[in-house]
């Protein structure tokens, strides 16, 4: 079979390229240069560019960038064109071309590169604010700028819609940006946090939501900045307001250093948001299914609530660490209850129902965070910086089951939930667990269908996409838009391409064209975890890795460092939440586990622990997502 041509950007016909743009072909396989050219053409404006041209041509995978030397004419109608030889897959087998001008073509268009501008209106000076939303990036999303600081959107208050790429624009934006709802374009799904950044941010991110954290608790932005990179492990000189991790790892341009920084970054907003959203849907249904708690108020609890511990523990923190996301999210239960209490409760708010449920399910939805958490470390152990796509598509299916999956699930548990019928809360807890970590998570984490393909072609278009903020030591000099290099970590396993393999999904056994009833969303005919099966199977389809002796074989037993898992032997028939995964402590490792540091991007032992002697003398060690996995995704 001949490779296909998914999408491009431009598209075909497309009325508004960037004329500084790159051109971006993916394709439904892994595509390899051939010989010949590419052709780029106006008619009076032609170049040829070489296939074979590393300076101008960069092929990853299944996406082909093509970054012409020379800007294009805006305002002008171009074409590109390649005969068949020019690019094949690793078979020799040759894409067709686009042989015909009628194929690829495209008008251009100039784009400014401020993104702050203050311009005329009759007596008037206006201010206009040009930024982007992303958790992945949210597109329809409802975006304001706070003024008063009430955490309500006012009639007087700047407002807008993101567009079909995140983008939004503000005019006269005064106060923290905070942004909700919308349609995350990796995922697919509707987004169901908030997102806010400080003022005259020009991205809003996860990331940035904790740094207006630490702001809100009367932090000046120079202090919270700090804090936020201590707690994550990133150097406190990249600027976040302007930070878009997600471009960063994909831009073909940047150097290992920066991809490897924004890898880290990309990874700690993961797990950051996966945490907010899932822990604020548990508070939201323990509170009932009366809209008695709203999302802002759930994650504003959340939030305060996180910021608080990173402030107590004075350093380096662990969204995987189980005594951290308890304690996150009994405190930020009881910050919502206390706030919903000062401003009046709901009718159906019942306030000790609130508390007792949560205190009841903490432990089985701290379990379901943490190992969200550890799969996203996981993801980028096993992840390949020559395919960066590859990586943030396992995120984002990472981010579907977290937020969707399991919060939606945990949610509804959180609702039906009775705390006065013992027997059956456990029951009900316990097939939580069953459902959402272990074997079956795994399993609706790699069936999940996600966009991060249609998502990105935008920015691999678009070059250089970080925002850049003008200098106020100069309004006609932009500052650097890249930040400095931060250590480079070890380098990536060239056989590794970080896409975890395909697991069967066998049907129910009494019917095999329908799903267990027990069976989690986005899990196809998911069957029970083995008894004797702690969630992490062998990898029976995968032979040990020559080159990675860190690699299990497919000898090596499951269930070796399973610590999410409520028992030891057996992730399937868990424990009450009044048995912690470990039994003697429910809030400590075990003691073969090293106490968690900033250096959680190694590759990890079959025990899940770091090993000295993993990592290179001479490379330093990856920061910013912190705590040692349990290796769930394989």
């Amino acid at each position: 079979m001949c490779p296909v041509l998914q999408e491009s950007s431009p598209n075909n016909g497309s009325s508004y390229f960037s004329h500084t743009g790159n051109i971006v072909l993916i394709f439904n396989e892994d595509i390899f240069a051939g010989t010949g050219n590419f052709v780029i053409s106006n008619g009076s404006d032609s170049q040829t560019i070489s296939v074979n041209d590393e300076k101008q041509v960069v092929i990853n995978g299944r996406v082909v960038t093509i970054n012409p030397t020379n800007d294009l004419l805006e305002n002008s109608h171009y074409n590109m064109t390649f005969l068949p030889n020019v690019l094949t897959d690793k078979v020799g087998n040759n894409f067709a071309g686009l042989t015909l001008p009628t194929q690829l073509n495209f008008y251009t268009h100039s784009i400014s590169s401020t993104l702050k501008d203050t311009f005329s209106t009759g007596k008037n000076l206006t201010e206009k604010l040009n930024a982007k939303a992303l958790d992945g990036y949210l597109k329809n999303a409802t975006v304001f700028a706070d003024a008063n600081g009430d955490g309500i959107q006012n009639a007087d208050e700047a407002t807008t819609t993101t567009d079909e790429n995140g983008n939004f624009e503000l005019i006269n934006a005064k106060g923290t940006l905070v942004v909700s709802g919308g349609i995350d374009l990796s995922t697919g799904n509707a987004f169901e946090g908030t997102l806010k950044a400080p003022e005259g941010s020009v991205v809003v991110t996860p990331l940035t939501t904790v740094l207006q954290g630490f702001i809100d608790e009367k932090q000046t932005p120079a202090e919270a900045k700090k804090s936020v990179a201590k707690a994550f492990g990133f150097d406190s000189t990249v600027d976040l307001t302007s930070y878009d991790p997600i471009s960063e790892m994909i831009n073909s341009t940047r150097t290992p250093s920066t991809q490897t920084a924004a890898t880290q970054i990309m990874a700690s907003s993961a797990q950051i948001v996966n945490f907010l959203v899932t822990a604020g849907r548990v508070l939201q249904g323990a509170a009932g299914d009366n809209g008695n708690l709203s999302t802002k108020d759930a994650n504003d609890a959340l939030l305060k609530s996180l910021v608080t511990s990173i402030k107590e523990g004075n350093g380096a923190i662990s969204m995987n660490d189980s005594a951290l996301l308890k304690t996150v999210l009994v405190n930020g239960a009881k910050e919502a209850n206390a706030q919903a209490q000062a401003g009046g409760l709901p009718p159906k708010f019942d306030a000790t129902n609130f508390t007792d449920k949560i205190g009841k399910m903490a432990d089985t939805v701290t379990a379901v965070l943490k190992e969200a958490a550890d799969n996203i470390i996981n993801a980028v152990n096993k992840s390949n910086t020559e395919q960066p796509l590859t990586l943030l598509k396992n995120m984002d299916k990472i981010s579907t089951f977290a937020q969707n999956d399991a919060g939606k699930s945990l949610q509804q548990a959180a609702i039906e939930l009775d705390i006065k019928d013992d027997i059956a809360l456990q029951k009900a807890l316990q097939n939580q667990v069953k459902l959402l970590t272990g074997l079956p998570a795994k399993q609706a984490i790699e069936n999940n269908n996600v966009q991060t393909e249609k998502a990105v072609p935008t920015i691999l278009a678009a070059g250089t996409q970080n925002p850049v903020q003008p200098n106020p030591n100069n309004p006609n000099t932009n500052s650097p838009n890249t930040p400095p290099g931060t250590n480079n970590s070890t380098a990536p396993n060239a056989n590794d391409s970080g896409t975890p393999p395909s697991t069967a999904t066998p049907p129910n056994s009494n019917n095999p064209n329908t799903n267990s009833p027990n069976t989690p969303p986005g899990t196809n005919n998911s069957t029970a975890p083995n008894t004797n099966d702690s969630g992490t199977p062998p990898s029976t389809t995968t032979p040990p890795n020559s080159n990675n002796p860190n690699t299990n074989s497919p000898n090596t037993p499951p269930g070796t460092n399973n610590s999410t898992a409520p028992n030891a032997n057996d992730s399937g028939t868990p424990p009450s939440t009044a048995t912690p995964p470990n039994s003697n402590n429910p809030n400590t490792n075990s003691p073969n586990t090293p106490p968690s540091t900033n250096n959680p991007i190694a590759p990890t032992n079959d025990s899940g622990a770091l090993s000295d002697t993993q990592l290179p003398h001479d490379a330093p060690p990856l920061i910013g997502v912190v705590g040692t996995p349990n290796d769930h995704i394989a």
